[in-house]
């Protein structure tokens, strides 16, 4: 089932890249920020992903309170999977000097409002 969707990119400034994904009534505004630091012990030779959702609690009721708490979780720990799969970011190329220094990919979404399928909008939208 196909459902027309926008994305308009370069939305925030101080960024280093962002988008601003509508889908029927879902709204999504993610930024990412990419700085270097110290790669994990466990995997000297290899970048980071971090991924934070957050949605409104004012996007949906079910947003309020512990429900859209553990929702948060559970759609940045799918979208970081998602990224960090090496079919689309090598997290090897991230890493500059072998346990010493690395690139960071920070992925903040901000659910703004939600039509529902979260998971595939947040995919769109951070790709």
């Amino acid at each position: 089932d196909y459902r027309p969707f926008t994305i308009e990119t370069g939305v925030l400034q101080h960024t280093n890249g962002s988008a601003r994904l509508i889908l029927e009534t879902t709204d999504i505004l993610v930024g990412i920020k990419a700085e270097l630091g110290e790669p994990d012990a466990d995997s000297p030779n290899t970048g980071k992903i971090l991924v934070s959702v957050q949605c409104c609690p004012s996007a949906s009721p079910e947003f309020e309170g512990r429900g859209g708490a553990d929702l948060n979780v559970e759609l940045a720990t799918v979208i970081q999977r998602m990224l960090s799969a090496p079919s689309v970011i090598d997290l090897k190329q991230l890493c500059l000097l072998e346990g010493h220094q690395c690139w960071i990919i920070y992925v903040d979404a901000l659910v703004l409002d939600s039509g529902g399928n979260l998971f595939d909008a947040l995919s769109i939208a951070t790709r």
